[in-house]
């Protein structure tokens, strides 16, 4: 088989120069591109004192040489190394360089009180172990001096007990804060319910104002005797409406079906007819007799 083909049968072609101990194709073809790895800035100072690691400042610190701060949360490459142990605990040094002057800054843990020591390079400045209290650490140094000149100790007294003071009040304020704010949500439902019946009132007025003055205007109430007069007020209705209503109540109380009984009207006028044949002489009734026979 050829080589094309076995590389399409089982997508790898070894080359001639494959090294069956230089691990894989893809770290030798790396290796072969992108040539050996890049010196950092801890192996151009020479620094080897262990494995490199990427290290998080635990807290603000002060550069003791150049003043530069470096804050809460920045990372560098750092050699890690472990010098002891507490109880069974290791204990861990970190060695690193600052950004501003290059100079060795080392940190260490800290197990019997849980925390990181700057032994060398750094010192501490602020203290964030609360996140509502932040208090900025004195340094050793400037404390020395405070101790020994009698003036910047009493500098700091004062300030101290002025500090002091104003602890009251600010815990007034804090408390004044959580009693009005409490849950700010409620608050902005109130505010936007008040600010809508506001607005409900206004657009009301406003109506009222815009409408038309010469329109619409009421009415007085009628007195009791224009009231008795409106009552007794008939309208004479037409005859021909009159003849109408009375054929349309006949027809109404008629039957719809027809049938041979007569109406009492019709009853009526049969025994008018009667009456006026009988009073007739017998000469015409028997005339009217053979008429009727004849039909």
């Amino acid at each position: 088989m050829s080589t094309l083909a076995a590389a399409r049968a089982d997508n790898f072609y070894f080359g001639p120069n494959y090294d069956m101990n230089g691990g894989s194709l893809k770290h030798q073809w790396k290796k072969k591109v992108k040539g050996p790895r890049k010196e950092s800035r801890l192996d151009k100072y020479k620094i080897k004192s262990g494995p490199k690691i990427r290290f998080e400042t635990p807290f603000h610190v002060k550069c003791t040489q150049c003043g530069h701060m470096i804050a809460k949360g920045v990372r560098f490459n750092a050699a890690r190394k472990e010098i002891g142990q507490f109880h069974s605990t290791t204990i861990l040094q970190f060695l690193m360089l600052c950004p501003s002057c290059k100079q060795q800054i080392i940190c260490k843990t800290d197990p019997e009180n849980c925390d990181y020591v700057y032994s060398q390079g750094a010192n501490r400045i602020l203290d964030t172990s609360k996140a509502t209290d932040m208090d900025f650490l004195e340094d050793p140094e400037v404390k020395k001096q405070k101790m020994l000149n009698p003036l910047l100790k009493l500098e700091s007294e004062v300030l101290k007990v002025k500090k002091e003071s104003l602890n009251p009040v600010i815990n007034d304020l804090i408390q004044y804060r959580l009693e009005n704010w409490k849950d700010d949500f409620d608050n902005n439902l109130m505010l936007r319910r008040k600010f809508k019946e506001e607005k409900q009132q206004f657009s009301a007025i406003e109506e009222e104002k815009n409408k038309a003055k010469n329109f619409g205007l009421p009415m007085e109430d009628l007195t009791k005797a224009e009231l008795a007069e409106i009552k007794d007020i008939q309208f004479d209705k037409n005859q021909a409406k009159k003849l109408q209503i009375e054929k349309r109540r006949e027809i109404m109380s008629k039957p719809i079906l027809p049938s041979q009984k007569l109406s009492t009207k019709e009853q009526q006028q049969l025994q008018d007819l009667y009456k006026k044949v009988s009073n007739l002489p017998a000469a015409v009734r028997k005339q009217l007799k053979a008429v009727s026979k004849i039909k």
